[in-house]
C-alpha cells in the first residue's frame, strides 16, 4: 500500500535498510510457532480469525493472533486490539491473498472461508488458494458452500457448511429471532449445546460455524482440556459472541463431566441429549 517513492522508502533505500512487507513480516513470526493456524479466504477472514483466537484464548490456551480488525472483547488491553498476546506454541494469523502473499505461509491448519472475485482474476485466486491449501501441514477446514473452496484438496481435508448435512460439520435448525440467530451444530459431540449468535448475517454465523474444528485441529484436538471449562460471559455488543462462551466445547460429550453454569442449564432427557445455552 505504500509506494516506492514514499519519503520513508526512499530514504530508507538511500542508507541501505532492509524493507519487508507487513505480509513478509507477519509470514516470519507466524512460523516461529509450532501451531499455526491461517485463515483465508475473499470475504469473513477477519470474524473467523477473531473467533479462532478468542476461543482459544478463552480456553487457556495462550494463543498469539494476529488480525485485520480490531477486537472488541480487547479494547481494554495495550496497544492496539487487533492482536492477542500470549507465549504458548499456538498462532492464529489473518492470511491475505490481494497480492498473492497468502502462499508464503506453511500453516499447520490452513482454512478457507470462500473463494470469489475480489483484488485480482478468479483463475489467480484459484491459483492462490490451491498452493495455501497445499502448504498445510496438516490439514485443510474449507467451506463447503463456496464451489470454488469446496474443490481444494488435502490429505486432510475437513469441511463446514451452514447448508449441506454432508459437510463435516453443519448447523441446522437455523432461526431468525429479534436479537440473533440460533441454531445447532451436527454432529452434536463438537457442541453438545444449542448455540446463538447475536449478529445476524449468514456469513457471520458461517464463520462461528467454521471457527470450532479450527480450534479443535481438525479431529487432531489443539486444545484438548482435560476438563471442560466455563468461560466468562462476554458483552453483547461483541464481535465475537457466538456458542463459543458456552461451557461445552471442542470435547466430545464422553470425555469429560460437563462443569455446572449459571448460563447454560442441560435438558432433560437421555445422555447424548442436547443442551440448550443461551448468551
Amino acid at each position: 500500500a505504500i509506494p516506492d517513492n514514499n519519503p520513508d522508502v526512499l530514504a530508507a533505500k538511500s542508507k541501505n535498510i532492509p524493507i519487508k512487507k507487513r505480509s513478509e513480516l507477519l509470514a516470519e513470526l507466524f512460523h516461529q510457532y509450532e501451531y499455526n493456524i491461517a485463515v483465508g479466504g475473499t470475504s469473513g477472514k477477519t470474524t473467523t480469525t477473531a473467533m479462532i483466537g478468542y476461543i482459544l484464548d478463552k480456553l487457556g490456551k495462550k494463543p498469539c493472533m494476529i488480525n485485520g480488525g480490531m477486537l472488541r472483547d480487547y479494547e481494554s488491553d495495550k496497544g492496539l486490539p487487533n492482536i492477542i498476546y500470549n507465549e504458548g506454541d499456538i498462532c492464529v494469523a489473518e492470511a491475505d491473498e490481494s497480492d498473492g502473499s497468502i502462499r508464503n505461509y506453511r500453516p499447520y491448519i490452513a482454512l478457507i472461508n470462500n473463494i470469489s472475485h475480489d483484488h485480482v482474476s478468479i483463475d489467480e485466486l484459484v491459483a492462490y488458494f490451491t498452493d495455501f491449501a497445499n502448504h498445510a501441514r496438516y490439514g485443510i477446514i474449507v467451506n463447503a458452500d463456496c464451489p470454488l473452496a469446496s474443490k481444494l484438496e488435502h490429505k486432510n481435508k475437513f469441511t463446514f457448511s451452514i447448508k449441506s448435512p454432508d459437510a463435516d460439520i453443519y448447523a441446522t435448525d437455523i432461526k431468525a429471532e429479534a436479537t440473533g440467530v440460533s441454531y445447532k451444530i451436527v454432529p452434536s459431540t463438537w457442541v453438545t449445546a444449542g448455540c446463538r449468535y447475536t449478529p445476524n448475517t449468514s456469513r457471520q454465523m458461517a464463520a462461528a460455524v467454521a471457527a470450532l474444528p479450527a480450534t479443535r485441529g481438525s479431529q487432531r484436538c489443539l486444545c484438548r482440556p482435560r476438563y471442560r471449562k466455563k468461560l466468562p460471559a462476554i458483552s453483547a455488543s461483541s464481535t465475537t459472541t457466538v456458542t463459543i462462551m458456552l461451557v461445552w466445547i471442542l470435547m466430545p460429550a464422553a470425555d469429560a463431566t460437563p462443569a455446572a453454569s449459571d448460563t447454560c442449564a442441560r435438558s432433560q432427557g437421555r445422555k447424548g441429549s442436547p443442551r440448550s445455552c443461551r448468551v
